[in-house]
């Protein structure tokens, strides 16, 4: 942007011209190229519009009026050349100090009758970003400013999701008096139906998420969850039973020559032992555990789940995974499930209930899961949590379960089932030999993390949507990579040494 040109003394010289050439696209306040922040003058706030297009400052009349700032007026009014080529007087300047977030600030400013639509009351021009240099990330509408040494991260006040015109009602009367006010503008707004030029209708934006599906289709989808009931029982106190017989048990095999140290056991509060206690005989009614008499021990804590006024059964098995030969059986790279997705339009998933409880323990091997506490010695005859091997173990048998249709409609990872197909009619053909083979086995998911025929769906960290109707878009979930978005910029050597651990970590 041009500086403003220079007066020349000659008397046919043209008035010298401030550029504003945004003004007129800042109308739209769902824009997400705006880039708005709270400004704070003597304790109150108000909107500052960041405007690269601005070759100067501007603040709006009222707010020098509401503040009652001291202007000096102009020896020759300046005029303001707008983004529709009109031109605004601006016969007057101040001088003062403002404050962004923890920023503070001192420049001038000239006094302008800014379009009164709400938005904005101040702009900061090329003058102001030149002279600080920002750094702006447009993607998460943020501005960072370095003040003596110290870096300020600034967001955005209005963003296009929240951002909106208020709805004011005037009487007549009112209206009248509006009118009388010189600086007051008023718009007349109509909306007209659109059409594409092929007389269609312009489509909304959630249609591009593929054609949305019909409640003919819905209904057999329901009809279809509905007869398997028994795989996915809705009833929320609903356990399941003592597994059957498998093809795959789970097995502890030893390292020779190494010893198994026991470790004390810690002492726990009164609700951790009422909790305790009505977890060991609900483990004893399901026949889960029994009675022991090994003469391996490892030690229970009770421990507070993330979120939740609950306390879940943990064994430190740290002792026994030490000494345990090590399973080698993979769990597939999470790129390859997501690779195989290609051209699928829509998903379901399950996540299957109590899932390394539907293991067995091999009878040679339930012995070393013993596990002590206040109340006895009990040994496992179902797979828990904490055993080295126990994911490969049920990934063995998930793979070995659905090995029919893997790669083709199914992905296991672990506990987690997607089954993506290419058309709507598929789906439900594919979806039901999915239940067929879990109600074969005995393997039961849990409805309130089921999700069935959805164009969009977060599987494995990602999400996974059919846009367009024909193509398979995956993207991370942004709460996973916020926490590296939100990193602060390094600023000395130790910093920049943690952020290369957490890059190399991930």
């Amino acid at each position: 942007v041009a500086e403003p040109p220079t007066s020349n003394p000659t008397a046919h010289a043209p008035k010298p011209q401030l550029m504003l050439k945004q003004l007129k696209v800042n109308v739209n306040l769902t824009n997400p190229g705006l880039m708005m922040f709270d400004i704070t003058l003597q304790g109150r706030t108000y909107h500052a519009l960041i405007d690269s297009g601005a070759n100067g400052l501007f603040m709006g009349r009222k707010v020098v009026d509401e503040l009652k700032l001291k202007t000096v007026v102009k020896s020759e009014a300046d005029q303001v050349k707008l983004a529709d080529g009109s031109y605004l007087d601006s016969d007057s300047v101040l001088r003062t100090t403002f404050s962004l977030g923890k920023y503070k600030d001192v420049d001038t400013f000239h006094v302008l009758d800014l379009l009164d639509l709400q938005a904005f009351d101040i702009i900061l021009g090329m003058p102001w970003l030149r002279r600080l240099n920002p750094r702006i990330d447009w993607k998460k509408r943020t501005m960072t400013v370095k003040q003596n040494g110290a870096y300020h991260r600034l967001h955005a006040a209005i963003s296009a999701e929240d951002a909106h015109l208020a709805n004011l009602l005037l009487s007549a009367l009112e209206f009248k008096q509006a009118l009388k006010k010189k600086r007051n503008q008023v718009y007349l707004v109509t909306l007209n139906h659109l059409e594409n030029p092929d007389g269609s209708p312009i489509k909304a934006t959630s249609d591009l998420i593929g054609k949305p599906l019909s409640a003919e289709w819905q209904a057999r989808l329901k009809d279809i969850v509905d007869r398997y009931q028994d795989v996915i029982n809705p009833d929320p106190n609903w356990k399941p039973d003592f597994p059957p017989e498998r093809t795959v048990d789970h097995i502890i095999e030893k390292i020779p020559g190494v010893e198994i140290k026991q470790r004390p056991l810690g002492r726990m509060g009164q609700d951790e032992l009422i909790e305790l206690r009505k977890q060991l005989a609900d483990f004893l009614d399901r026949r889960y555990i029994t009675p022991s008499t090994s003469a391996y021990a490892s030690p229970v804590l009770m421990v507070k789940r993330p979120g939740v006024d609950k306390l879940r059964f943990c064994i430190d098995y740290r002792a026994l995974n030490s000494a345990t030969v090590k399973n080698a059986y993979p769990l597939p790279p999470v790129q390859d499930i997501l690779d195989r997705l290609n051209g699928a339009t829509v998903f379901s998933k399950m996540d299957l209930a109590q899932a390394y409880y539907q293991v067995r323990v091999a009878p040679e091997s339930q012995h070393l899961t013993a596990f002590r506490c206040r109340y006895g010695l009990f040994e496992w005859k179902v797979m828990p949590l904490g055993l080295c091997n126990a994911p490969a173990t049920f990934q063995r048998l998930i793979m070995d379960v659905l090995r029919p249709y893997l790669d083709d409609f199914v992905m296991p990872y672990l506990d987690d089932l997607l089954i993506f197909s290419k058309n709507d009619e598929e789906h439900l053909e594919h979806l039901e030999k999915v239940l067929i083979k879990l109600r074969e086995h005995k393997l039961y998911a849990r409805p309130k993390k089921c999700e069935f025929g959805k164009r969009r769906m977060k599987f494995l960290g990602h999400y996974v949507q059919c846009v367009h109707g024909k193509t398979t878009q995956i993207c991370v979930d942004p709460e996973k990579i916020k926490a590296v978005q939100d990193w602060p910029r390094p600023t000395t050597q130790k910093e920049v040494l943690q952020f290369k651990g957490l890059a190399e970590f991930l």
